[in-house]
């Protein structure tokens, strides 16, 4: 069993932005500082961001499960300052392919990730990868349900990847958790697919085929606007085959293809109405729609309940404070579709998408707005996350004025 290590200075106390109560606006409290039980790491925060999932906490979905105060940040990055006992990445699952979707992602090599191979010549790369254990003083970025917008944050040992460096610290955090949520999604849709029954792929077919997707197997959509929509298009358009047809579907009417660095072929306004139908069905219909943005119907999300094919799936990445889900169960059932909501990430999914990152250049995707870490700063940076309309950024809540922050001493 490996011992848990901690840090000489860490506090007693420490401030939080929270939510005192559902619905409550946010403000900035002092905790207790807890110590990370097996598998967790405690983690001194540089950053955070806060996104349209933080909705999670502010409305309470998650009572009775969810206490309050509670505090928003599904991701952050920052430096480990204690370890609990059995801390590795990948945790006690076994590894960085433990984790259900991580089985889909092949192994990777870690050391251009920004960790060292010192120690680790004589071993694989598969011995390297499973076997790490989390150190005090390694700096993390992590995915998590909430509780990054802090000075200090815990942390499940298997959702948290090494920082690269060579790419932009605040870029790769946005990247490794939202962009690895796209990623998952998408291998989630492509397991299903591949491991369907041969009698149950003729008949979905042949139902396709009647009502009038004879051509093409489906297209991936996008549906959004902004820095999220088109880092989402931008991260598939590395990972997708290139038998697959990938299309973006833009509910603003203020950017063009130009604005998203997409093919014109590729994009398309949610306002065509039923001509969202004729323009995707010569591609077989959306066997996949994900989408960044809640769905609405004045953004042309009902002309593509038509255009979706028999057996389909919608990801859900996003909540909205004062919207009602729009997807009609009717459509639901005639279709038989499958609806998922955003998946849980494990280190591999993160380092998957860090990867892309690498070879696509994919935080260039990524548009950064700073606030700081005051009462006021964190309002004002979950209120421009709510003014969804036309937004480019990720707003990224920062601890201090820096964007790297080094332990003392370690």
């Amino acid at each position: 069993m490996t011992l848990g290590h901690q840090h000489p200075d860490v506090p007693a106390r420490f401030k939080a932005a929270v939510f005192p109560a559902p619905g409550a606006p946010l403000e900035i409290i002092e905790v207790d500082y807890k110590k990370p039980g097996p598998h967790k790491l405690a983690v001194k925060v540089e950053a955070c961001v806060l996104s349209d999932l933080d909705a999670v906490s502010e409305l309470g979905l998650l009572r009775p499960y969810a206490k309050y105060p509670r505090t928003p940040g599904t991701a952050f990055v920052g430096t480990i300052v204690e370890t609990g006992s059995g801390a590795r990445e990948g945790g006690g699952t076994g590894g960085l392919t433990g984790g259900p979707i991580s089985q889909l992602v092949r192994r990777i090599s870690r050391f251009s990730l920004g960790r060292s191979a010192d120690g680790d010549k004589d071993k694989t790369e598969e011995e390297v990868e499973d076997k790490h254990t989390w150190k005090v003083g390694e700096r993390v970025i992590v995915a998590s349900t909430h509780q990054g917008c802090a000075e200090y944050a815990s942390a499940h040992a298997d959702a948290a990847c090494p920082i690269p460096t060579d790419m932009p610290v605040f870029e790769s955090m946005v990247t490794a958790t939202f962009g690895a949520k796209i990623l998952a999604a998408h291998q989630v849709h492509e397991h299903h697919c591949h491991n369907m029954l041969e009698d149950d792929v003729r008949l979905l077919v042949a139902r396709n085929e009647r009502e009038g997707f004879a051509e093409g197997k489906g297209a991936v959509c996008v549906y959004g606007q902004g820095g999220f929509a088109s880092l989402a298009y931008h991260s598939l358009r590395a990972e997708v085959h290139k038998d697959n047809r990938l299309l973006l579907v833009s509910t603003s009417e203020t950017h063009s293809h130009v604005d998203y660095n997409a093919p014109r072929e590729d994009f398309m306004h949610g306002n065509l109405g039923s001509g969202l139908l004729d323009k995707f069905r010569p591609h077989g219909g959306i066997k996949h729609l994900i989408c960044v943005e809640m769905p609405r119907r004045e953004n042309g999300f009902e002309y593509l309940l038509d255009a979706m094919r028999h057996g389909g799936q919608i990801t859900l990445l996003n909540i909205e404070r004062d919207m009602v889900l729009q997807i009609p169960p009717a459509q639901i059932v005639a279709r038989s579709l499958v609806i998922r909501g955003a998946p849980d990430l494990h280190s591999a999914d993160m380092v998957h998408a860090l990867k892309q990152c690498h070879r696509h250049d994919l935080h260039r995707h990524v548009s950064i707005r700073k606030h700081h870490f005051t009462e006021q700063g964190v309002r004002e940076a979950y209120a421009r996350v709510k003014d969804v309309q036309d937004s480019w950024d990720a707003q990224v809540v920062c601890m201090s004025e820096v964007e790297t922050v080094q332990v003392p001493g370690a």
